[in-house]
């Protein structure tokens, strides 16, 4: 068993479960609530078979979440876009697209099942995905991840945000 995960087949796990054959499957898996109910679902064991990986809850996150990601680019164009941290700080309407307070409670959840709803609320707010960096991020959610993603979320917030303290 290889202990490493192949990004690249997470991707590729997440384009076959967007093909219009899987739609039912997709659709399942997107009414998940919880990681045990995750853990119960085919597309799940799909993902784990697919990485040659252990079952764990971090692919749980990355199943759930990753259902409800739309593909929208192609692997070579998807590098070049700016990461989900990045593009949450950034203002549509004249807000910015997930508040400092919103953040700020992401990168404090401990709980599973609450990452998850948090995760799932922010994919519709984010116009493109880099799937493999946000793939990277939840497999990895951790102190380094959530540091990384404050540095970019926080570098990119406009200046009156950050001066207004929310």
């Amino acid at each position: 068993m290889n202990k490493t995960i192949r990004f690249q087949n997470v991707v590729a796990w997440h384009k076959k479960l967007h093909e219009s054959d899987r739609r039912s499957l997709k659709a399942t898996l997107k009414r998940c609530k919880t990681t045990a109910e995750i853990c119960l679902h085919s597309e799940y064991v799909n993902l784990v078979q697919t990485l040659e990986a252990k079952p764990k809850t971090e692919l749980t996150l990355l199943a759930g979440v990753l259902a409800h990601v739309k593909p929208a680019v192609e692997l070579e164009e998807e590098q070049k876009l700016p990461t989900i941290a990045e593009q949450m700080a950034k203002l549509r309407q004249g807000r910015v697209i997930i508040s400092p307070i919103r953040f700020r409670q992401l990168l404090a959840c401990k709980n599973n099942d609450k990452l998850l709803r948090m995760l799932i609320r922010i994919v519709p707010r984010v116009d493109y995905f880099n799937i493999t960096d946000f793939a990277k991020s939840i497999y990895f959610w951790n102190i380094h991840t959530k540091k990384q993603w404050a540095f970019n979320y926080y570098r990119n917030l406009p200046a009156e945000n950050v001066a207004n303290g929310e």
